[in-house]
């Protein structure tokens, strides 16, 4: 319940009274090993009353106040009409194997992360990274379930006005990788590789995800372990043909070289 109550703060209290509010929930793992959880929010609030805009703004602060002590960095935006809040956690790793441990942690911590449910595995092998991500959240549900049904009529439908016209999105990032399973979107930028997974207000969104991450001397590498394998196996193939055509011209050129020096003796003799 007090996962519930934490995000019907973030997806209802914000939307106070026909407000529109936009959440991205962005969350993954850097190239130099960090793990991180970022909520960016806007709030338009051209159709609220000043009083309610003062309330709102109030309540942000107090908000952003209550995730800083949960650790998070904020940076806060504002116009007599919008809200621009970023929240970002971040914790350092020496690896990708810990790293993904480090988010695995940050998303079953209810009180910072908006999933219901999280189930992270990995497999980490000399060469390659595997990751498998499932999640789960249903909005629509936790508005049925939580303490909003024991508010006012006109309440509630304000603020069901406003969630109305409010969108969430849910990403995940991870350095170059090579997507096997996913119900998302990919898309491949600068050498990071994103899954963005939108989020339905009026019934349970579910995101999937199958990821191997190819790795040298610790970091992310472009392509997948295979055809690196092949390829590195392909020029030990050559260096080593090289190295035998080489040794065979250094015997046909000694067994020359002693020809030579023989004729040249039995020439000698026979001039004799």
């Amino acid at each position: 319940m007090k996962r519930k109550i934490r995000v019907l703060s973030l997806l209802c209290m914000m939307v106070i009274l026909s407000g529109c509010m936009k959440l991205n929930v962005d969350c993954g793992i850097k190239k130099d090993h960090s793990a991180y959880l970022t909520y960016t929010i806007e709030l338009d609030m051209k159709e609220l009353s000043n009083d309610l805009k003062r309330e709102v703004v109030s309540y942000f602060k107090e908000f952003t106040n209550r995730y800083e002590e949960y650790g998070f960095t904020s940076v806060t935006k504002n116009t007599d009409d919008t809200i621009d809040i970023v929240l970002t956690y971040q914790k350092s790793a020496s690896n990708y194997e810990e790293a993904y441990e480090n988010l695995k942690t940050m998303l079953n911590n209810p009180k910072i992360s908006f999933l219901m449910s999280t189930d992270m595995t990995t497999v980490a092998e000399e060469y390659e990274q595997g990751f498998t991500f499932n999640a789960d959240i249903d909005v629509s549900k936790i508005i049925e379930t939580s303490y909003l049904n024991t508010l006012p009529y006109n309440i509630n439908n304000m603020i069901s006005a406003g969630i109305a016209k409010s969108e969430i999105n849910f990403s995940l990032s991870l350095p170059q990788s090579t997507i096997v399973e996913t119900n998302g979107d990919i898309q491949n930028v600068s050498g990071t590789t994103k899954i963005v997974f939108p989020v339905s207000l009026n019934e349970e969104s579910s995101f999937h995800l199958i990821a191997r991450m190819s790795i040298d001397n610790n970091k992310a590498v472009n392509g997948d372990i295979n055809s690196l394998t092949v390829k590195n196996k392909q020029i030990i193939s050559l260096y080593k043909t090289l190295i035998i055509v080489a040794a065979t011209l250094v015997v046909v050129v000694s067994i020359g070289f002693v020809y030579l020096t023989i004729k040249q003796k039995k020439d000698k003799r026979k001039k004799a």
